[in-house]
């Protein structure tokens, strides 16, 4: 049997977040320590380029610097004012 369309975002194997940072108020740096902390069993990749390395896991620039399938993206940065 082959997997729904929607598998990806309703049980994604892995998870890239946009705007993950060091900032523990900051919406991106929540999402990343949830999906850290919440029991989710994948991988997660943060996404700024602004960091090497964010709790303890490698950051990226850019979802393309990842070099894997990411199944589902958070784009948790700041609205341009």
């Amino acid at each position: 049997m082959t997997a729904h369309y929607l598998e990806p975002l309703f049980a994604p194997r892995s998870v890239a977040v946009f705007g993950a940072s060091e900032r523990p108020d900051s919406v991106g740096a929540r999402v990343f320590q949830n999906l850290l902390e919440g029991g989710f069993t994948g991988s997660v990749h943060p996404i700024n380029p602004k960091h090497e390395v964010l709790r303890g896991q490698p950051c990226y620039a850019s979802l393309q610097a990842i070099g894997q399938r990411v199944d589902l993206a958070v784009i948790a940065s700041p609205a341009t004012r």
